[in-house]
C-alpha cells in the first residue's frame, strides 16, 4: 500500500488514520499491545513503565474503528497479510521474514518495537534428552549457531559478538543491531509479572464491551 519505507515509522504515526489510511491489525494480548497504545499517545520510552491503564484504553479507542482484527496468535498476523486483510499490522519480524521470503511485498519497519526474549525447552521425560541439550548448546552458546538462526529466522542475538560473522544487510533487520536496539520500546518484564493477568482480563472485557 505504501512505497517501502514510505509507511508509519512511529506508533503515532500508525495511528494517524489520515496521513495513513488503511485497514490495521494488532496483537490483543496487551504484553505486546499496551506499551505501543501509550507510545502512541507520546508517552515517551522513559515513561512507559509503570503502565498508565487508563490512558492506554483512552489510545485504543481511538484506534479501534480502523482494527480489522486484533488477532491472538502471531501466525494470524501473517495470514492477515497474505490474505490482504489488512494493510498495516503490529507484528514478530520472524513471521513477517517468512511472509517475505514467501513473496510478499512487505516492509518491517523497527522503530519502536516491543522487545521480548524466547526460550528453548526440553519436555519432562523426553526421549531425546541428549541431543536436544546438544542442539541448545549449539544454538544459544556458539556464535556460528546463531549467526545461522538470525540468517533463517530474523531473531535477535544473545551475543553481540555475533555480529561480526553476519552479512551487515542481516544485522539491520534485527532487533538486538547497535542500530536498532536504542529505537525499541523499553522491556517491563517485571511490572508484567505483576500485572499480566489482570491486564488479560481488562483486555478481554474491553473486546467483549465492542
Amino acid at each position: 500500500m505504501f512505497p517501502a519505507g514510505k509507511g508509519p515509522k512511529t506508533w503515532a504515526e500508525f495511528w494517524d488514520v489520515n496521513r495513513f489510511p488503511g485497514r490495521r491489525a494488532l496483537s490483543a494480548d496487551p504484553y505486546y499491545l499496551f506499551p505501543l497504545a501509550l507510545a502512541a499517545d507520546g508517552v515517551t520510552r522513559d515513561k512507559i513503565y509503570p503502565i498508565d491503564v487508563d490512558r492506554v484504553f483512552r489510545s485504543l479507542n481511538r484506534i479501534r474503528p480502523h482494527i480489522v482484527k486484533f488477532y491472538e496468535t502471531f501466525g494470524q498476523s501473517s495470514q492477515l497479510i497474505t490474505d490482504k486483510e489488512a494493510d498495516l499490522l503490529g507484528a514478530t519480524t520472524t513471521r513477517m521474514r517468512i511472509v517475505q521470503q514467501q513473496g510478499a511485498p512487505v516492509y518491517v519497519e523497527l522503530n519502536e518495537g516491543v522487545p521480548f526474549g524466547d526460550a528453548w525447552v526440553i519436555p519432562r521425560g523426553s526421549l531425546r534428552k541428549t541431543n536436544a541439550m546438544k542442539f541448545i548448546a549449539f544454538a544459544a552458546q556458539f556464535e556460528s549457531g546463531m549467526a545461522v538462526k538470525a540468517r533463517k529466522t530474523g531473531t535477535g542475538m544473545t551475543q553481540t559478538r555475533t555480529a561480526r560473522l553476519l552479512e551487515p544487510e542481516i544485522s539491520r533487520q534485527l532487533v538486538t543491531s547497535a542500530e536498532n536496539w536504542p529505537k525499541l520500546l523499553p522491556v517491563g518484564d517485571d511490572w508484567w509479572a505483576s500485572n499480566r493477568q489482570k491486564m488479560q482480563q481488562l483486555m478481554t472485557a474491553w473486546l467483549v464491551k465492542g
